[in-house]
This record gives C-alpha cells, sequence and structure tokens, in this order.
C-alpha cells in the first residue's frame, strides 16, 4: 500500500519580488503549525516530505515537519513549482519505492488536479494549507493510475 497526502502551501504574501520568493503571513504560518500538530496528533507520520522549491511551500513543509517533530527524509524539488496536474502525476509515478507514506507540499491548481483524477472525488478547490491523503493499493508509485485511490483524510483551516 502506498500513501499520498497532497499539501497545499499556507497562506502567503499578496507581494513578493516574484511568485516564486513570496513568503507565508501570519496566518499562513499558524495553519502549517496547526496542520502539523493534528498530523501528529493523528499519528500521521511520512516518510519522506517533497516539497517545491517556492519560498511560500518550503516554509509550510517546513512549518508542518517541525510542528509534528518529523525527522525523516525532507527533498525539495523545483518540478514541483507546478501548476499541472498532470506533471504532478508524472512526478508521483516517478517517486522511489523505498518509501510508503509521502507527503507532497506544491501549489494549487497542480494540488486540486491530481486529487480529483487520482482519488475521482469532486473536490473544486483545496484551499490553502488544505491536506487531501489518498491511498493506493499498489507497490509501487508507478502502478497509480486515475481513479484508482481512496480518500483517507481531507481537511483544511477554516477562515478566522
Amino acid at each position: 500500500m502506498k500513501t499520498i497526502y497532497f499539501i497545499r502551501h499556507a497562506k502567503a504574501k499578496k507581494e513578493g519580488s516574484t511568485d516564486f520568493l513570496r513568503e507565508l503571513n501570519k496566518r499562513g504560518r499558524a495553519n502549517a503549525e496547526a496542520l502539523g500538530e493534528i498530523l501528529k496528533e493523528k499519528k500521521i507520520i511520512p516518510d519522506i516530505i517533497y516539497t517545491s522549491t517556492a519560498v511560500r511551500a518550503l516554509a509550510t513543509a517546513t512549518i508542518i515537519s517541525e510542528s509534528m517533530n518529523f525527522k525523516g527524509k525532507f527533498k525539495t524539488n523545483d518540478a514541483l513549482y507546478e501548476f499541472e496536474g498532470e506533471n504532478l502525476l508524472k512526478f508521483v509515478k516517478n517517486i522511489e519505492d523505498d518509501a510508503n507514506i509521502i507527503f507532497i507540499v506544491g501549489h494549487n491548481c497542480a494540488i486540486t488536479d491530481v486529487c480529483e483524477v487520482l482519488s475521482d472525488s469532486a473536490i473544486g478547490h483545496i484551499p490553502t494549507c488544505g491536506i487531501f491523503g489518498i491511498g493506493f493499493d499498489v507497490e509501487n508509485f508507478s502502478d497509480i493510475e486515475e481513479k484508482s485511490g481512496e480518500v483517507l483524510f481531507y481537511s483544511y483551516p477554516t477562515k478566522d
């Protein structure tokens, strides 16, 4: 069994010298910390965390991992700064099979698109700092197919 938790980066500041360099705002940092605490409480611990190298995604992944006291592998990947679900699906199918539970921290529209395709769900829009967990009855990530996943967990912060 392979399990992937797709996480959309937390709320970022609207301004930045470039989209890539936008930092998390106060609410985004608080939501990422809260998500890490929820995951720790639910004992949802990944073998590895993959994250986009964009500042807001990397900060989200870092805060979540620190909040849940994650000590495992943490990998950045430029390809995750991508907004197309099709490319994210290619990334998933090429993940090394030594891990069974992974987190992928990235961006919309790719996060929502790939979650809908893999789980055959109608989500519409995963909010910032939303998490969508999908389980797959496969031995290898390369065997993951469209509509083959079972939704295990879906959560997102509510607006204050």
